[in-house]
């Protein structure tokens, strides 16, 4: 499935466990987003610049490991993104792994297209291009020995990280790329990104492997606003309360000089540590 599919991908809520405590995304606020998912590449250019483990396709989850959430508003200027940085806080246990029986059923633990694959070649040999999802392959998977399963679903651990259905729990804020660009704290804002950088939220990602790259997906209904007073201000990058960048008397405008108006972000911690290396965000997936 093309990366441009729907996010409306995963409807389970939350456990309480993980999501107590916090006030839940405003219908306002959620209508406003159109996408949201952890951009692979860039992603790994934080992790190379960093040197910090960070989540996405091809990795498996663990609890720490840092986050770059890109989101997507319905309505925002030349459809330009954003990003909430954070962490890791919980991994949900393994989903039940087996082959889709109907285009219909492709919730969390039913999806995966490459399971069906490997029932097609255990029984003949042959490599499958384009798998239609059917009763027959679900049958066929039930009717294959324990470990040949278990041989296919470390195999795709190893390649994709996650199996398709598995969650994680994270929580984030604002990227201080968009946080500087403010001229107040407080608001109202110019930039049309209806997330106060001083909050901290929790939500729930999905990992959904009918996508060919950017698979880990969060469920939109699964916000929870943690409040300003959860972490420290500076948290994911730094320690402490201050900031250690200044505001301008105005807002920066919201599009900058990239190929399509992104404005240059950083892949580094910024003004919380000694490296200022920039790159243009990826456009919508």
């Amino acid at each position: 499935m093309s990366s441009a599919a729907s996010n409306n991908i995963c409807n389970a809520s939350p456990s309480p466990s993980t999501m107590q405590n916090g006030t839940p995304i405003s219908d306002e606020i959620k209508s406003q987003i159109h996408q949201a998912f952890v951009n692979d590449q860039f992603s790994a250019d934080c992790e190379g610049n960093q040197k910090r483990p960070f989540i996405r396709t091809g990795v498996k989850p663990a609890i720490g490991q840092r986050i770059e959430l890109t989101i997507f508003l319905q309505d925002h200027i030349r459809r330009l993104p954003f990003r909430l940085s954070g962490e890791v806080i919980s991994v949900g246990p393994p989903p039940d792994w087996h082959p889709s029986s109907s285009k219909e059923d492709a919730g969390p633990g039913k999806g995966s297209m490459c399971c069906a694959d490997a029932v097609r070649f255990h029984e003949t040999g042959e490599q499958v291009e384009n798998v239609e999802p059917s009763e027959a392959w679900v049958e066929a998977w039930e009717r294959m020995p324990h470990l040949k399963k278990q041989y296919y679903i470390d195999y795709f651990l190893k390649s994709h990280g996650a199996l398709h259905g598995q969650t994680m729990v994270c929580e984030a804020r604002l990227n201080f790329d968009y946080d500087m660009r403010r001229s107040t704290e407080d608001g109202p804002w110019g930039d049309f990104i209806p997330f106060d950088a001083r909050d901290v939220w929790r939500f729930e990602i999905l990992f959904d492997d009918r996508y060919e790259v950017n698979m880990w997906w969060e469920d939109v209904h699964s916000f929870v606003n943690m409040g300003k007073e959860h972490r420290p201000r500076c948290w994911p990058w730094g320690k402490g309360d201050i900031l250690p960048f200044k505001r301008k008397a105005s807002d920066m405008p919201i599009t900058g000089h990239g190929p399509n108006g992104e404005i240059s972000v950083h892949i580094s911690v910024g003004p919380f540590g000694p490296k200022r290396t920039y790159i243009y965000p990826s456009r919508a997936a």
